[in-house]
C-alpha cells in the first residue's frame, strides 16, 4: 500500500480575501504559508469598524496576532451602528441634558426649556433658526447642536373703557416675566399717526384725548435679551369713540 503525504512548501502563497459587508472596499493580501498579516481598517458611513471575522455571521473573530494563513481564506468586517451625540443650545433658557443618538435613527423630543419673559418655540439646526428639527421624522447622522427658539409671549384681552371725557383706560392680560408692555395709540386704523407709550403694568390710561373722537389702540408685550429689547406679537386691534 502506497501512502501520498500532501507537503506545502513554505514559499507558497496564499489569498486572503476581505469581504467588507457593505463597508469600503479592501485589497486581497498575498501571503506566505503560516503567515500572519496584518489588519486593514475599513469604513462604513454611520457605522464603527468592530475587527475582521472568520464566518460572514462574526461568531469567530480572527487573532491577528496569532491566526496564520494556512489556506485562501475569507475574512469578513464586523459593524457596529454608530453613536452620536445630539446637545441644545437653550440661548439663555434652562438647561437641557445631551442625548445620545443611533446613527440613522429618530430622538425623542426633551421636554421643552423655560426662560423668563419668553415662550420656547422650538429647536432649529442653525443658530439663525431658520430650519427647524422635526422630531418625527429627522434623522441623527453626526454629532448635532439644535437651537432654541424663544417669543416673547403674547398679550391678549385688550380693552377699552372711558376713564373721563378726555382719557381712555385700555387693559389687558399681563404676560409673566417680560419686562414691559408697548401701547400703540392712533386715530386712524392704519395706525400712521401712532403714538407710542410704555408701562410695566397691564393697564394703562391715555390721557389729552379729544371728546367724540374714535381712537385705535393696540398692546404688545417686550423684554430685554442682553441689552436688546424683544418684542411679542400685537394684539387685536381694538377702537374706542370717546
Amino acid at each position: 500500500v502506497m501512502t501520498f503525504v500532501r507537503t506545502v512548501s513554505k514559499d507558497a502563497k496564499q489569498t486572503v480575501s476581505f469581504d467588507s459587508q457593505g463597508g469600503s472596499a479592501v485589497d486581497p493580501v498575498t501571503a506566505t504559508y503560516n503567515e500572519a498579516i496584518t489588519s486593514p481598517t475599513p469604513t462604513k458611513t454611520g457605522y464603527t469598524f468592530l475587527g475582521w471575522y472568520k464566518d460572514a455571521s462574526c461568531t469567530q473573530a480572527w487573532n491577528f496576532a496569532t491566526d496564520k494563513i494556512t489556506e485562501s481564506t475569507t475574512l469578513y468586517a464586523k459593524w457596529g451602528i454608530g453613536k452620536f451625540t445630539v446637545t441644545f443650545n437653550s440661548k439663555g433658557g434652562s438647561k437641557v441634558a445631551t442625548i445620545t443618538g443611533n446613527y440613522d435613527s429618530i430622538i425623542a423630543k426633551p421636554a421643552n426649556p423655560t426662560k423668563k419673559g419668553f415662550v420656547f418655540a422650538g429647536w432649529y439646526k442653525d443658530a439663525g433658526l431658520k430650519t427647524a428639527w422635526n422630531f418625527a421624522t429627522d434623522k441623527v447622522t453626526a454629532n448635532t447642536t439644535l437651537y432654541a427658539k424663544w417669543d416673547v409671549a403674547k398679550a391678549t384681552g385688550l380693552k377699552a373703557t372711558k376713564a373721563s371725557t378726555t382719557s381712555i383706560k385700555v387693559n389687558w392680560t399681563g404676560v409673566s416675566g417680560v419686562s414691559g408692555y408697548e401701547i400703540v395709540r392712533a386715530t386712524k386704523s392704519d395706525f400712521s399717526d401712532q403714538t407710542t407709550k410704555t408701562t410695566t403694568t397691564g393697564t394703562f390710561t391715555a390721557t389729552g384725548l379729544v371728546k367724540g373722537k374714535t381712537y385705535y389702540f393696540k398692546v404688545r408685550a417686550f423684554t430685554l435679551d442682553g441689552k436688546v429689547k424683544v418684542y411679542g406679537s400685537y394684539t387685536t386691534v381694538i377702537k374706542f369713540k370717546l
